[in-house]
């Protein structure tokens, strides 16, 4: 689950392994989870809780959560995606230890803020991302500005809600995987198409640029481009 070293890793281990000290309902959103809670773990960091059994879905929406956190870590992006783990909650439906997944909550938010709000490298971020993921789901409600009162400070794009990013990142087993390593040295085996795999053994023999988006998801650059072009262009038209 967690890498191996590193302050990352010691933050993931304590949202892991910290009780949940205290619980309580929200208004963040998260319609695809009608039983998500707030949590606070021991030490007052407050947490988004999804549980699995929420919906039928909800066991794979979980770990696409996950996934878009580890991916945004893995490209050196921190900032831009909450530190998410899953681990075990008790259910508010039957009181079994069940799976979960749970967020950091960004402090002092504001939601639907327009996108031209933000700058030009946390928008391109923002649409590389939701590319290499193919999210579908991006909207004025899943994302935020930290601050929010912007008389305190710039404000800078938060994305949240990834339960609805394709099915590619919940069975890797069941497709071809490569290993990469991330900035930090943490191995990572992620999903790779049969279309991007022929790809990109038919580039094999001749040098390309663009790798650094290949290395993590295997798609083509020009088509990484155009995505993320169209999923820029999106998220300014909506805001």
């Amino acid at each position: 689950m967690a890498a191996t070293g590193g302050p990352t890793t010691d933050l993931e281990r304590y949202l892991e392994t910290a009780d949940v000290i205290l619980r309580a309902t929200h208004a963040m959103g998260g319609g695809g989870h009608p039983n998500s809670f707030l949590g606070v773990l021991v030490g007052g960091v407050g947490v988004l809780v999804k549980p699995s059994d929420s919906t039928a879905d909800a066991a794979k929406m979980i770990r696409r959560e996950v996934a878009a956190w580890r991916l945004a870590a893995a490209l050196g992006w921190p900032d831009l995606v909450a530190a998410t783990v899953l681990r075990e909650v008790e259910s508010l439906q039957t009181g079994d230890r069940i799976e979960a997944s749970a967020q950091v909550i960004w402090p002092s938010t504001q939601p639907g803020v327009a996108v031209d709000s933000f700058s030009d490298d946390d928008i391109w971020r923002a649409a590389v991302l939701d590319a290499l993921i193919r999210q579908t789901d991006r909207n004025p409600t899943n994302w935020l500005a930290v601050p929010q009162d912007p008389s305190h400070g710039l404000q800078r794009l938060k994305l949240i809600d990834h339960g609805y990013a394709p099915d590619t990142w919940t069975r890797p087993e069941r497709l071809p995987v490569r290993r990469t390593r991330s900035p930090t040295g943490d191995p990572r085996l992620l999903p790779r198409s049969d279309r991007g795999a022929r790809r990109a053994r038919r580039r094999r023999s001749r040098p390309t640029r663009g790798g650094r988006i290949r290395s993590v998801c295997g798609e083509d650059r020009k088509a990484a481009g155009r995505r993320s072009r169209h999923l820029a262009l999106k998220l300014r038209l909506k805001g």
